[in-house]
This record gives structure tokens, sequence and C-alpha cells, in this order.
């Protein structure tokens, strides 16, 4: 599959800036451009990304809120004492 090359003419009209767009590829070709990439791709090109996120969001959420109760705690009793 081939995409059409784009051109793109600029135009200064005082402060404002105009493009002008040509030959822009069709919505069906691009969908179908898009649909053989994703089906060739694999399980952790389309999804490992997220559940990378996700799986270290969660043990970093914890371990900053403990570390974050106790150093509130250690303040507070030192504060308490002065």
């Amino acid at each position: 599959m081939t995409l059409s090359k784009v051109s793109v003419e600029t135009e200064v009209d005082g402060e404002d800036i105009y493009h002008k767009v040509r030959d822009l590829p069709k919505f069906q070709e691009l969908s179908r451009h898009v649909k053989e990439i994703v089906s060739t791709s694999s399980y952790w090109e389309r999804h490992g990304i997220d559940l990378l996120e996700i799986g270290l969001a969660v043990p970093l959420y914890i371990v900053s809120s403990v570390s974050l109760s106790s150093v509130l705690s250690v303040l507070i009793g030192l504060t308490s004492h002065l």
C-alpha cells in the first residue's frame, strides 16, 4: 500500500499563517492501513505499555503512601516534644 504525497502550502497574511493542505489520502485508505498494522502487531505492542504502567503504579502508590505516613508520623512526633 502506498500513501499519496501530501503537499502543504504556507501563506502569511500579517500575523495570520494559513496552511493549505492538498492531496490528503482518503480515510478508507488510512483505515485499511491502520487495520493491517494492528492485525500484524503483537499483544505486547498493542497493550503492553498500559499493563506496565498499571503494574508499576499500584506498588509505587502503596510504597509512597506508607512512606509518606511514616514521615508524617515522625514529624508529628518530633514537633510534639518541642
